[in-house]
Order: structure tokens, then sequence, then C-alpha cells
């Protein structure tokens, strides 16, 4: 007798997978190793199985199409009698994975931070309405957010700012059992927003030969990122500037002359 163990009644396999039918064989009257196997797909030509002896067969069935199949084994003794077994199994088609491709935006590309960033790329798939879409970061906890394929498979996502860092963007699409995902790197840099203009009185407000030349500073300014804030001082003299004046707050008597025109700039320069 010949009993098939391998392929299952009624079992399915992916398109390209491997299909190992296998199974016993025994005789009253004969050893195992006395005994033939054949081994026939859907009528198809026979096919002679090598017999260790061991009452056990194994074979690797050729690439099948996708379709139902009816498998049959025989068994043939030296007295010519013969016994079979028969199962039925599928070759089913295999859903494709899904694609998925960054468009927008390139690798390394620079950003400032608390700017609106859109980014653009494309999924495929057989079931597009079946189709989970996320946009992720290596440097945010939560995902950025999720899109909608359309018709053709574009999708987009507009994020308010990242915080400053090299961030590596993903674009996940899965659809239920495989997935596939696009990266790129985006490089957020952050942006130093410049201290508050100082204001300042020149003094003496008339001033006359022999005074010193000094200025008051009416409002020192805030500085938005909280950096410390420091001055860059600068004088000129009938508009041409005097660098040796350069960051001193006072012009004393022995650099002015009477129907000079002189004039201070004070910079807000932060850290």
């Amino acid at each position: 007798m010949v009993e098939i163990l391998s392929p299952q009644a009624n079992s399915g396999y992916d398109d390209g997978e491997e299909i190992i039918a296998r199974g016993t064989i025994s005789d009253r009257e004969d050893t195992a190793a006395r005994l033939d196997v054949t081994l026939i797909v859907d009528n198809g030509e026979p096919i002679e199985v090598t017999n260790d002896g061991s009452g056990s067969w194994r074979y690797v069935l050729p690439a099948l199409d996708v379709g139902s199949y009816v498998l049959e084994a025989q068994v043939r003794d030296n007295a010519g009698g013969v016994g079979s077994d028969t199962v039925s199994f599928d070759v089913d088609p295999v859903d494709p994975p899904p694609t998925a491709q960054i468009t927008s935006h390139e690798g390394g590309e620079e950003v400032p931070e608390n700017t609106a960033i859109t980014f653009q790329g494309v999924v495929a798939d057989d079931n597009l309405s079946g189709l989970s879409v996320q946009w992720v970061s290596d440097k945010v906890a939560d995902p950025l957010g999720e899109s909608t394929p359309d018709f053709s498979g574009k999708v987009q996502l507009t994020v308010p700012g990242l915080p400053p860092d090299i961030h590596q963007i993903r674009l996940i699409a899965y659809d239920g059992e495989y997935s596939a995902e696009s990266s790129v790197g985006i490089i957020v840099l952050e942006v130093n927003e410049p201290p508050d203009e100082p204001d300042i009185d020149l003094l003496p407000s008339q001033p006359i030969t022999g005074d010193t030349l000094t200025f008051k500073l009416n409002h020192e300014g805030a500085d938005p990122d909280g950096d410390d804030i420091s001055y860059a001082i600068s004088w000129t003299r009938d508009g041409d500037l005097v660098p040796e004046l350069r960051g001193k707050r006072n012009v004393t008597p022995d650099f002015t002359a009477r129907g000079q025109v002189w004039k201070v700039q004070v910079q807000a320069e932060d850290a």
C-alpha cells in the first residue's frame, strides 16, 4: 500500500512555492526495497520516484501554474499488484507586495526649523484603497501622519515643522500582509532669531568743543532664543568710519573738532 502524507488534502501553496510530495509504502509479501513508486499529477506523465528501501519516499514536484491539482501516488510490487492514493491541492496566486518611493524631498536637503515641509511619494499595490500609508521620522516618537493614495498612487503629507536634527524620513506602505518602505535623510537646521534693536540717545544732545561724546542705552532689547546679548559699537566722523573707536563707548575731545558730524551705531548681537 501507499499513503500520501504531503501535500495534505485540500491544502494550498503560493505560486512559485516549492511543493514536496512525500509518503510511505509497504507490502505484505515484499520488502519496501522491492517496491516501485510512481507519481502522477493531473493524469500527466508518470514520474518514477527513487525508493531508498526505508519505507518512505520523497519528491520535489516540478513548478506548477496557478490552479487545482490531483496528485496520485502508485506503488507496484514484484507480482504486478498496484496500490494507490490520491490527494487534491491548490496553487494560489501570490498577492504581490506593495511598493513605496519618496519623490520629494531629496536626500541631504536642509530645511529651517519651524518651516512647513511637504513630503511627496508614490505607492503601488493591486488594491490601493486597502493600503495603509504612514510617514515616520526616527527623531520623532509618534508617526508624522498618514496619507491616502490617489488613483495613481501619489501620496502627500505636510508637517508644520520638525525639531532641529538629522531626520531619517520613512514612507511605509502596508497591505495587511506585506510592507514596503522608502527613506530619505532631511537636515533640519536650528534658526537663530536676532535680538531686538537697542534704542539709544547720543550724549550730549548738543555737544560743544571739548565735550566727550557717549551714548545712553534706553532699551537693551531681548533675544527671542534667550541668548546672552553683547553690543557692537562703531563711530563715524563726517560719514567715515573711525576704526580706532570700534567698541568704545566714549569719544574723547582729542578725536573731535568744531563743525564735525558724529554718529554712533550700536548693534545688538547674540552669543
